[in-house]
C-alpha cells in the first residue's frame, strides 16, 4: 500500500519504451497437488487473478514440485521459491508483467475496463541453500533500485540486487540488451558473503521480513523476527 512506482516503463536499447502491467488489484495465489495414479507426481500452480473482475491474468505450473513456497510481489513482478523434486534444490521463479510498447492509460487503472493480456517474461534459477521467508526492499519514492531480502536457514539475511533475479536476462546478449545493462543469464543465483546485512549475528527461525521507507530515498529500515 505504501509502495511507490517511480518509473512506469524501462527504456529499452532502440529507445523505444517497454511499460510495466502495474495492476494495484493483482494478488498471487499459490496451489499445491498431487497427481492421481502411482506415480502421485506432486505439482505447484501459480495464478495471478484480478481480485476485482475475478480474471485470471496469468497461470503457470510447475510439475515435480512442493513447497513450501514463499512469494515476493512488487510493481510488475513476482518471485517465488519451491522445492524441485526431480533435482531436489531449490528453485526461484520470476514473472515479468508489461503492457508493451504503448500504454493503455497513463493516469489511472481500472479492472473494469477492457482486459489487458499483458506480455509476460518468466525466468528460473538456481537458488543455493535454504530459505524461510523473503521480502523486497522499499523506499520513500521507489527510485533507488530493488533488491530482495532472503532469510537463511543457516542465520544469515542474504541481499540480493533485483537485477540478478531478472527475467530478461538472456544466454546471449545483444548490443541493445548490453547498453540497458542486462545481464546474461547464469541459472545459479550468488551467495556473497559481504551481502550478508547482518554480518556475523545469525538469526534463525525467522517468520517474516517487515521493511519500510526511511526519510532518506536510499534508504530501507528492515524487521525481521
Amino acid at each position: 500500500a505504501q509502495e511507490h512506482v517511480h518509473s512506469q516503463g524501462i527504456v529499452l536499447g532502440d529507445r523505444n519504451v517497454l511499460y510495466k502491467y502495474i495492476n494495484p488489484n493483482l494478488v498471487v495465489i499459490t496451489a499445491e497437488g498431487q497427481e492421481q495414479g502411482q506415480k502421485g507426481q506432486s505439482f505447484l500452480n501459480i495464478y495471478l487473478i484480478d481480485a476485482v473482475s475475478g480474471a485470471i491474468v496469468f497461470h503457470c505450473n510447475h510439475k515435480k514440485a512442493r513447497g513450501p513456497v514463499h512469494v515476493v510481489h512488487s510493481e510488475n513482478w513476482v518471485v517465488y521459491n519451491y522445492w524441485s523434486e526431480k533435482q531436489r534444490r531449490v528453485e526461484m521463479g520470476v514473472l515479468e508483467l508489461y503492457e508493451g510498447t504503448k500504454q493503455s492509460n497513463a493516469t489511472a487503472f481500472s479492472s473494469l475496463s477492457a482486459a489487458i493480456n499483458p506480455l509476460v517474461m518468466r525466468q528460473a534459477y538456481i537458488f543455493p541453500g535454504h530459505l524461510s521467508t523473503m521480502q523486497t526492499t522499499i523506499t520513500e519514492k521507489g527510485i533507488t533500485n530493488k533488491h530482495i531480502l532472503f532469510a537463511l536457514d543457516s542465520g544469515g539475511l542474504l541481499q540480493l540486487p533485483k537485477m540478478l533475479v531478472d527475467a530478461r536476462r538472456p544466454l546471449e546478449l545483444t548490443p541493445e540488451l548490453r547498453e540497458e545493462g542486462v545481464m546474461p543469464y547464469i541459472p545459479e543465483l550468488p551467495r556473497p558473503y559481504e551481502q550478508i546485512v547482518n554480518y556475523n549475528l545469525s538469526i534463525y527461525k525467522i517468520r517474516a521480513i517487515h521493511t519500510a521507507p526511511a526519510g532518506l530515498e536510499s534508504t530501507c529500515l528492515v524487521f525481521a523476527y
